[in-house]
């Protein structure tokens, strides 16, 4: 509802029309739809490759003396 005011005072409430009504349900259903595909995106930008850590070799002992 909206209230029209002029030097403090209250010239009345109107309610919108119909029209009002489904063009602002409308633009808040493509603005939510927006907001939904935009975190899509962020999620899918969060899942990265995992980098595969390289296995270190060990170093086989050799034996000093042989006899």
């Amino acid at each position: 509802m909206y209230s029209y005011v002029t030097e403090n005072k209250c010239l009345g409430v109107t309610k919108p029309t119909d029209k009002q009504n489904q063009q602002e349900e409308e633009e808040e259903e493509e603005e939510e739809e927006e907001e939904k595909k935009k975190k899509k995106k962020k999620k899918k930008k969060k899942k990265k490759k995992k980098k595969k850590k390289k296995k270190k070799k060990k170093k086989k002992k050799g034996k000093l003396w042989v006899f």
